[in-house]
């Protein structure tokens, strides 16, 4: 169960903070305190308001003054208490609520301004209805009669027989005689008609009632709890007549009495007289007093105190050039956000982010210890706490360094265009800072989009810092003199063009073969100006094999190193190149006929010796022997006579003979 807590609540409450819409709800409270005023004076509800009301300002001072045990007690009972008294007057509350219902809301606060309507009936109405009770009086005839006023009483009407006659005493008296079949029951009056007899009431359930009362008298005290009507009761026994209205009945009272009560109720919205002045100003004093305190007192049902938790709340650092003046820096080691915790209203608590708060901490008032207290401040109207949270920083000597600025391209230029030149007027940095940071520090770069790029352009660069293990220096530890730089980049056009590897030998004795070459790319990308770019058709990579002494020739290269000047290679990797080669040596070696094998015939040979030369791999000299190349000629088909005929060889593995040699041969016979 909610605990109600005035005084914690009115520590929040300012008229200052008031907003048009709290007036709007203060001045509909102070007129629904004016309606239940009029509405509920002179009926037993009303002495309970007033005890209510002494109650609640018990509990108001009890809060003011720390008295904790009766402030506790109040807001302990206060909610039960509120709907026992619901239970309680259940019948006045429907009586209220069946009056706003039937417009007279509006009709009792008017009347309380004298403004006069119309009456509910004619002068000749009561001075019948006065004299019928006077007769009946005299006589002993009982009597219960309800006239009509701003609630209908058509529940009642229908358990009764419609008569719907014009008022006079004889009909009157007649229904009410005994013995009659309209005699048991009452009578209902209407304007300046009887609506209705022998109806059916209500009996009141309240122990309060006289025993000496009867029937009559206890069902029109029940009639009154539930309507407004105006009841008048003669007695059976005495002959006594009385009047209920608002549920208190008037006892013994005479026939002029009884028209002027029933004048005072004549008047739809009663005219004004001093009476009434003086109540107008009573009831419109204690309206205004009980709508604000019961708007007040809601407001702490529906707009409790509470108190959260509000995180990563900034501090901004003050007074900062008192260290620098001392030529050292700081560095916040703990404290850069603080968490709160706020009290108020839960309106206004529900409203509240880390932006409603300023927090600081002052420098000037920093301890041996390297703290500052954080203080926290807002505009709303609630209570901060900032659990003594404080700033730490560390203090150390200053150091500045000067850097060259590293300008580097990010992203990709257009297709058929290269970025070739990034140049700046401003081409270094100085950062300051903690010594130990200093030290810690690499380079400075800037970073140029080139995204797109088909044109020179001019454009801004942020300067980044960086430590010696590639981490961006964070502008809170350093400060730098410039943040940015200009840059001008260059463009040019670019062009693919084969790459063309260009074998060297220098040894003379040697032949060189290229068996088979490989390279990772067979064209590349290259920039220049228009005019250099169109004079270069290819690139061209000398190797010298002369001193190789492996059949594989692997590299890895930089283009750039065999670019013409003013050409700029685009791509990124280096160029590698896998050749295989064969490395040969001509010898002269002398051949004499008996190397020589004859086949298809006989013949000899007068040739006495014929030298040639033999190619071979380098590795294998000292294994050549021209016998293995078995030697022949061949003499099928000649006739006897001299012949020039070429040696031809069966076995040329690993050798080569590139010229043709003959002999001479006289073939004698030659039979196949």
């Amino acid at each position: 169960m909610y605990k109600f807590d005035i005084q914690q609540y009115l520590s929040y409450f300012e008229f200052n903070n008031i907003k048009i819409n709290n007036i709007i709800e203060i001045v509909i409270f102070i007129v629904i305190v004016f309606y239940l005023i009029k509405h509920f004076q002179n009926t037993r509800i009303w002495v309970l308001i007033k005890g209510i009301f002494v109650m609640f300002l018990i509990y108001a001072l009890s809060a003011a003054f720390s008295l904790k045990i009766i402030t506790n007690l109040f807001q302990s009972i206060i909610s039960f208490f509120i709907i026992a008294l619901i239970m309680m007057f259940q019948p006045e509350l429907r009586k209220m609520l069946e009056s706003v219902g039937n417009k007279t809301f509006l009709h009792n606060v008017r009347s309380h301004f004298g403004k006069q309507d119309n009456k509910r009936f004619t002068d000749h109405t009561i001075q019948e209805i006065v004299s019928a009770v006077d007769s009946m009086s005299k006589v002993k005839t009982g009597a219960l009669i309800l006239i009509e006023n701003d609630i209908p009483l058509d529940e009642y009407v229908k358990t009764g027989i419609s008569i719907n006659s014009d008022i006079t005493s004889q009909l009157i008296t007649n229904i009410f005689e005994k013995n009659t079949p309209l005699h048991d029951g009452a009578m209902i009056i209407k304007n300046n008609k009887i609506v209705s007899a022998t109806c059916y009431l209500p009996l009141s359930e309240s122990k309060s009632i006289d025993k000496a009362l009867g029937t009559r008298h206890r069902a029109a005290i029940g009639a009154s709890e539930q309507t407004d009507a105006f009841i008048i009761v003669v007695s059976e026994e005495t002959g006594a007549i009385s009047y209920v209205y608002n549920g208190k009945i008037k006892h013994k009272i005479s026939s002029s009495e009884l028209a002027e009560q029933l004048q005072s109720i004549n008047y739809t919205v009663k005219p004004t007289n001093s009476k009434n002045r003086k109540h107008l100003f009573r009831n419109t004093i204690l309206s205004v007093i009980f709508g604000i305190f019961f708007w007040g007192l809601l407001s702490i049902v529906y707009n409790p105190v509470e108190t959260v938790t509000i995180n990563n709340i900034p501090v901004t650092i003050e007074n900062e050039q008192i260290i620098e003046k001392l030529n050292k820096v700081y560095e916040v080691v703990d404290g850069e956000t603080v968490s709160i915790e706020v009290t108020g209203p839960k309106s206004t608590i529900d409203t509240l982010h880390a932006e409603d708060f300023v927090a600081t901490a002052d420098l000037s008032k920093l301890s041996i210890t390297n703290t500052a207290s954080i203080k926290v401040t807002t505009d709303k109207n609630v209570k901060v706490n900032t659990k003594n949270a404080v700033l730490q920083i560390t203090v150390e000597d200053a150091s500045e360094l000067e850097l060259s600025i590293d300008i580097t391209k990010t992203g990709k230029e257009a297709y058929g265009y290269y970025v070739y030149n990034l140049a700046t007027s401003t081409p270094t940095v100085k950062v300051t800072g903690p010594k130990s940071i200093i030290q810690t520090i690499d380079k400075a770069v800037a970073n140029v989009n080139v995204n797109g790029a088909n044109e020179d352009f001019e454009t801004t660069a942020q300067i980044l810092v960086y430590d010696k293990n590639g981490a961006i220096i964070n502008d809170k530890d350093c400060s730098v003199n410039i943040s940015s730089i200009s840059v001008d980049a260059s463009v040019y056009n670019t062009k693919e063009v084969p790459v063309v590897l260009d074998i060297i030998n220098n040894n003379d004795d040697a032949q060189i073969e290229v068996i088979d070459q490989k390279t990772s790319t067979d064209t590349v990308i290259v920039a220049a100006s228009n005019e250099l770019l169109e004079s270069i058709d290819s690139i061209t990579i000398p190797i010298d094999v002369t001193n190789s002494s492996s059949n594989t020739i692997n590299s890895i290269i930089d283009l750039r190193n065999y670019l013409p000047s003013g050409v700029i290679y685009v791509g990124e990797d280096n160029f590698e190149y896998t050749i295989e080669i064969g490395k040969y040596v001509t010898r002269e070696f002398t051949l004499y006929p008996n190397n020589i094998e004859i086949k298809n015939g006989e013949a000899k040979i007068t040739t006495q010796k014929i030298n040639i030369n033999v190619t071979f791999d380098k590795n294998t000299v000292d294994n050549v022997n021209l016998s293995q190349a078995k030697p022949f000629i061949d003499v099928s088909d000649l006739t006897p006579g001299k012949y020039s005929l070429p040696i031809q060889f069966d076995n040329l593995e690993n050798i080569k003979i590139e010229d043709i040699y003959n002999v001479d041969v006289v073939v004698e016979n030659n039979e196949t």
